[in-house]
């Protein structure tokens, strides 16, 4: 399965990527080389993930950082881990910081346009220092997707109230990756009330 992965980068056309039950759950090169695959493939549109024994301790947070990077990939599917709460919680903080960068890419370009100046501040990632006209240059194809379009964790029981507060979290912010979500699959995910309460 590695070397299948590394293979895989090499094919920028393929747009959904199955590797159900396939037992890389455990495997961190996997892992990381599935992630340099989603940030080099951005035709990339769906992955499955199920069954694979995925667990949040390990493997699973190679994942993170690169799904935080890809508005290309509208479908994700997580069914039949063992994600917990810590898991949804840090991808969903992840997904939601990008909005930060969003909303200064806005702000830069609207002062652009009506010919106002230009502060240092809104120039610069806080955390990375990242001067925003190159990422807003480089991220021309990636501002024409859509995010997140289904979002599956049916049977991770681990996730729990928190992680359904953690989910409710992303829905109602506004940021690239949750505006155009329209599937979010909780069922059998430990939820109880008071996560439910969150949800509603």
């Amino acid at each position: 399965m590695q070397q299948i992965l590394r293979g895989l980068k090499s094919h920028g056309k393929i747009e959904d990527l199955d590797l159900s039950k396939t037992g890389i759950g455990s495997d961190i090169v996997c892992m990381q080389l599935l992630g340099e695959l989603i940030i080099s493939n951005s035709n990339m549109k769906s992955i499955g993930l199920q069954g694979l024994a995925l667990s949040e301790k390990v493997a699973a947070y190679h994942l993170i950082d690169p799904l935080s990077k890809s508005l290309h990939i509208e479908s994700l599917n997580f069914d039949n881990n063992n994600l917990g709460n810590v898991f949804i919680q840090n991808l969903v903080d992840k997904l939601i910081s990008n909005k930060k960068m969003d909303n200064i890419k806005e702000q830069s370009k609207n002062q652009n346009s009506d010919g106002g100046s230009r502060d240092s501040s809104i120039m610069t990632d806080s955390e990375s220092g990242t001067n925003i006209d190159q990422t807003f240059n480089l991220g021309q194809k990636e501002r024409r997707t859509q995010g997140l379009v289904n979002l599956s964790f049916e049977c991770n029981t681990g996730i729990g109230d928190k992680g359904a507060k953690a989910i409710a979290t992303l829905i109602k912010t506004r940021n690239a990756f949750s505006n155009n979500l329209k599937m979010v699959n909780l069922n059998e995910c430990g939820i109880n009330n008071q996560g439910f309460e969150e949800l509603k």
